[in-house]
């Protein structure tokens, strides 16, 4: 059996173009060190085989998905996590989801900060923000914190390092990140709770590193592309993923209808369209945007939910969750742990369970989606049953129910729709047959003999 991968290979590539100017010349590994003691605070993996230059000049260039290291102040372990980085309001504004993650009891995977780009210096300023403001009272902030000198500050700094991190001359982190190092630490607390030097975490020594994708189909995060689907109406969708009061409760929906496509070519993979969305019975729980899930269907047999799917659940009640991710456990070993087919299935039939199927009655069609796994935007390579202080649930078996479109229909009605064209039996087209002549009918791509 293969081992899981590390979060070091699995994720997104970000895309990249031409650094501003100065920025590609001055911006070298060794201005990036910050710490002397880096190497003994931040215990890393080298890096530099897989990793991609990081060049900024845009915003663009910086959207995309992250690994996250970095040490909390409570302890001298690394620790890791996924960081989001989408566009902001303005031109050089960008939001950044996860940055909080000291532990499973704290994490504002649905919570974001934002912070301002700098192309010309190569910077992103992230400044003393709310992140949660659900007590009006005692609001939750990012509080820039300085160890150094044991002062609040205005705002961090991440630099981007597009020759990557060294430490005593030695590559830590290759080929480009984006590093917050020195004492500057991301500080999440409530003013009371700063008063008595208290803080939900203290992340210092922050690398975010765009990660490169390995695995069966080298793709992980999904992007929706238009052109690339087809719409097959709705279907109906029994959803046992979560309960419908949110994580605490244990009632599920009734089934109820969801848009669903399929790839335009024909090939049997399939998205259910806003799963949670304001048309669901999720709609009063959810306060997130478009999501998918993605479903491989191209054999039967053994039927793949896609894993690092944003499924456009974001429960803000309890936003430590933050946003979901589904996969089912097939979708898991495939995508992420790079098995084969026949491998899934030996070990699915290994431990006495049934595979995920789709199964067909003329053009009715029934995907059993079995043994559904979830993650969150914090750590969204880590998929399971949720449990989350006293929240927890464990997704079920859910079923989705369509018609799909008929080939064989299309090609009929092609021919029925064309014009008729005639020829006498010597192959010569005739535009006026007459009356009691044998012809050969032309129609579309059939062709039969008979009397005008």
């Amino acid at each position: 059996m293969r081992n899981l991968y590390t979060t070091l290979a699995l994720a997104a590539t970000v895309s990249v173009s031409a650094m501003a100017g100065n920025l590609a010349a001055s911006r070298t590994a060794l201005e990036c060190t910050g710490l002397a003691n880096f190497e003994e605070n931040v215990k890393i993996e080298r890096q530099s085989d897989m990793q991609k230059a990081l060049q900024v000049s845009s915003v663009d260039d910086l959207v995309g998905a992250y690994n996250f290291y970095f040490n909390t102040g409570f302890d001298s372990d690394k620790h890791t996590g996924t960081v989001i980085i989408e566009k902001g309001a303005g031109a050089n504004d960008v939001k950044i989801y996860g940055l909080c993650q000291r532990s499973s009891d704290f994490q504002f995977g649905g919570m974001y900060v934002t912070g301002t780009l700098d192309p010309a210096k190569g910077t992103i300023t992230i400044p003393e923000q709310v992140v949660d403001n659900e007590d009006p009272s005692a609001p939750i902030k990012l509080i820039p914190y300085d160890i150094s000198s044991s002062a609040r500050t205005a705002a961090c700094t991440i630099t981007i390092c597009s020759e990557g991190v060294t430490s005593a001359g030695q590559p830590m982190y290759g080929d480009g990140c984006l590093a917050g190092l020195g004492g500057v630490c991301f500080w999440f607390a409530d003013e009371a709770s700063y008063a008595e030097s208290y803080a939900l975490a203290i992340d210092y020594n922050v690398i975010l590193t765009p990660v490169t994708v390995y695995g069966s189909e080298n793709e992980q995060l999904f992007e929706y592309n238009a052109a690339d689907w087809k719409s097959l109406g709705k279907g109906s969708f029994t959803n046992r993923l979560i309960p419908t009061e949110g994580f605490y409760g244990s009632a599920y929906p009734s089934a109820y209808d969801v848009t669903v496509m399929q790839k335009a070519d024909g090939t049997d993979e399939f998205l259910i369209v806003n799963p949670f969305g304001s048309t669901t019975p999720f709609k009063d729980v959810n306060d997130g945007t478009d999501g998918y899930i993605y479903i491989n269907a191209t054999n039967p047999n053994c039927v793949l939910v896609k894993p690092c799917v944003y499924s456009g659940f974001t429960d803000m009640q309890l936003w430590p969750m933050g946003q979901l991710y589904f996969a089912n456990n097939e979708g898991y070993l495939y995508y992420m742990l790079d098995y084969s087919y026949d491998e899934v299935i030996e070990e699915v039939e290994w431990y006495g369970d049934t595979a995920s199927s789709l199964t067909r009655n003329g053009n009715n069609v029934t995907i059993n989606i079995e043994s559904p796994l979830v993650a969150n935007v914090c750590d969204m390579y880590t998929y399971g049953g949720y449990s989350l202080g006293s929240y927890s649930f464990s997704c079920a078996a859910s079923t989705l129910t369509f018609v799909a479109e008929s080939g064989v229909d299309g090609i009929i009605n092609d021919a029925d729709a064309a014009a008729k064209r005639y020829f006498n039996l010597q192959g010569v087209e005739i535009a006026n047959p007459e009356a009691g002549q044998v012809v050969i009918v032309k129609e579309g791509n059939k062709a039969t003999k008979a009397i005008f």
